[in-house]
């Protein structure tokens, strides 16, 4: 299992270097991961969808029973420490996924097991980031 996690923004060299040493000992492809946080990117920039399809996608929702629902359209809506998370995961033959998004943090966990959900040492890797950043401010 493998897990990687990017600060966006403005990263210190030496810091998204050394990032960048410990995801390629994992042997994690530096594309994949410069894939996704593309994504996210044009995510937070609305380049994917217009702002008010981000918002509802972003949103919780009530339920018939007035029950909220902390589910948008395809990601988790959370909180950590009070502050507004999105999470993604996935599954497929064999590999599993998840993506902890906080403003400023990216956080993606990977595994090429079935065996091993990279659930929650993703989001265990987003606390101590958040802490990290946090204790900076």
């Amino acid at each position: 299992m493998i897990a990687c996690f990017f600060r966006l923004g403005n990263v210190p060299k030496y810091v998204l270097s050394h990032i960048k040493q410990v995801c390629a000992r994992l042997h994690l492809n530096q594309k994949f991961a410069d894939d996704m946080l593309k994504w996210q990117n044009a995510l937070n920039k609305n380049v994917l969808l217009n702002p008010d399809e981000t918002r509802k996608v972003f949103s919780r929702y009530k339920l018939n029973n007035r029950a909220e629902f902390a589910y948008g359209y395809g990601w988790h809506i959370k909180e950590i420490n009070k502050i507004p998370v999105r999470e993604h995961g996935g599954s497929i033959f064999d590999f599993k996924t998840m993506g902890v998004y906080i403003p400023d943090i990216y956080v993606l966990g990977l595994s090429n097991c079935d065996c091993h959900s990279p659930t929650q040492i993703t989001r265990d890797i987003a606390v101590v980031a958040l802490e990290g950043l946090e204790k900076r401010k």
